[in-house]
């Protein structure tokens, strides 16, 4: 497939990940917490509701690249997959 519509795709799933994010403010901590529930292992916090989300995306990229690299399955999300992609 084309370059183009690989990163097309891993742009899409990546947003579709964000979208299933769950956050919450953590009281004790001064901090936001957010992580993607059917993602194990994709957490991250912030300071402020943006920081966390900007920090969990890069925790998401993260976490699909070391998948892809060690040969793990990803998770079909809303639909999309990246099995013979990216």
């Amino acid at each position: 497939m084309e370059a183009w519509y690989n990163l097309r795709m891993l742009a899409q799933y990546l947003d579709a990940a964000m979208r299933l994010a769950q956050y919450e403010y953590l009281p004790e901590d001064g901090v936001y917490y957010g992580e993607i529930p059917p993602l194990a292992g994709v957490w991250a916090t912030g300071e402020t509701v943006e920081d966390c989300q900007r920090e969990l995306r890069e925790v998401l990229e993260e976490w699909v690249a070391l998948r892809r690299q060690w040969g793990l399955s990803l998770p079909v999300i809303e639909g999309i997959s990246l099995t013979q992609v990216v």
